[in-house]
């Protein structure tokens, strides 16, 4: 019996659903890492990672050939952390 498979988004499949660029996405994970006071959601897969590395979070570098992907359902959780964003919305400071 062959295993059914299990799909991921990719960071460009986020982005696509968030209506922004991959980059964008990208620029999120690094600005918002694990431990910041608003993480963006952690991957629920790797692929590509190196044996040595083994984990990419282990690594502050993350293996350049690794890439996150993200279950399905966690779709509405990404946007709401988006929706969250720290400074988003009008500016306070031009009064």
């Amino acid at each position: 019996m062959t295993p059914m498979a299990v799909y991921y988004l990719s960071q460009t499949d986020v982005a696509r659903e968030l209506e922004v660029s991959p980059d964008a996405v990208r620029g999120w994970r690094k600005r918002y890492p694990r431990g910041s006071a608003h993480p963006f959601p952690e991957p629920d897969s790797w692929t590509g990672v190196d044996e040595v590395t083994a984990d990419p979070r282990e690594n502050p570098r993350e293996n350049s050939r690794s890439m996150p992907g993200w279950l399905p359902s966690r779709l509405a959780e990404i946007k709401t952390w988006r929706d969250g964003m720290p400074g988003s919305g009008a500016r306070t400071d031009l009064a």
